[in-house]
């Protein structure tokens, strides 16, 4: 009745038991290679992510250091400019090392590993052009130049590094680790927001005076700090409430707090600010900032 059928079974009857078993076990034996394939390649994928990972949290590193260095070199030259060349030459000049280092530590990183596989070249270039305005600018500020810009090129420059630091968030494909990640710019900012209000309130007590502008622009920088504080209280993280709860209470920044207070009480009297000496309150700002770092 089937007569196809019984052509099979003759053929198979006459395969070799060993014919039979390879017949058998070559489907079995592709599909153990598919899916093992899928799993390697699983596996490849993985290590490729945790390797970017680890390559963008180093990078971070090498742009918060970045960062933090001229963050410090502002606020020395801010004091500097605002004594009219009489103080703080020699801490401004030994700073300028400090910041010199981590360019060229970014450079060396850059060089020495594949990031521009993970974060197009392109994205540098705005840093990369910054950094070379460096020198330019401290001349101007050696010269006493009234026109430096100093304070503004220095905020411009931690912008783009933190900018940077952002973008990597991209390149996180870990929910988890890119909300940590992002949790950490907030704190970066929270950091160059005290980074500004150290400097620009070091040049307003070294000169003893301010104008409006410079008075608003201080003012922004304490309310804006304050923003980036209460995002990070908000955070969904009890590490990190429970560290920005240690961080208010502490000595640092209630001491900081109770001078900016005072400052801005001063809005009506800007030809004489009193405060601080700038040798007190640079230290003093400086200790509150190495709190969040």
């Amino acid at each position: 009745m089937y007569p196809g059928r019984f052509v099979v079974l003759n053929l198979l009857s006459r395969l070799s038991v060993r014919t039979k078993l390879l017949s058998l076990s070559v489907p079995l034996l592709m599909c153990a290679l598919y899916y093992g394939g899928l799993q390697i390649m699983s596996a490849w994928q993985a290590r490729s992510e945790a390797e970017n990972t680890h390559l963008l949290v180093q990078l971070a590193q090498k742009l918060d250091d970045i960062a933090h260095e001229h963050a410090v070199e502002r606020g020395l030259t801010a004091g500097f400019l605002g004594s009219h060349g009489a103080q703080g030459q020699r801490r401004m000049l030994e700073q300028r090392a400090r910041a010199d280092a981590t360019q060229k530590a970014l450079a060396t990183f850059l060089s020495a590993h594949p990031v521009y596989e993970v974060l197009p070249k392109a994205h540098f270039q705005a840093l990369f052009n910054a950094l070379d305005e460096t020198a330019r600018v401290r001349q101007k500020v050696d010269q006493l130049d009234p026109k430096n810009g100093a304070f503004t090129f220095y905020s411009s420059l931690n912008q783009e590094a933190l900018e940077l630091i952002r973008r990597e968030l991209g390149g996180i494909q870990s929910p988890a680790l890119r909300a940590e990640l992002s949790r950490l710019v907030s704190l970066l900012w929270l950091k160059e927001r005290a980074g500004q209000s150290r400097g620009a309130i070091n040049g307003v007590l070294a000169k003893g005076h301010t104008s409006v502008s410079q008075f608003a622009a201080i003012h922004y920088y304490i309310r804006d700090f304050n923003v980036y504080l209460d995002q990070l209280m908000r955070a969904d993280d009890s590490l990190i409430h429970a560290g920005i709860v240690k961080f208010t209470q502490s000595a640092n920044f209630q001491r900081v707090l109770q001078e900016e207070t005072k400052l801005l009480e001063q809005g009506e009297s800007l030809r004489r600010v009193q405060g601080l000496s700038p040798q007190a309150w640079f230290p003093l700002a400086t200790a509150r900032i190495k709190d969040i770092k």
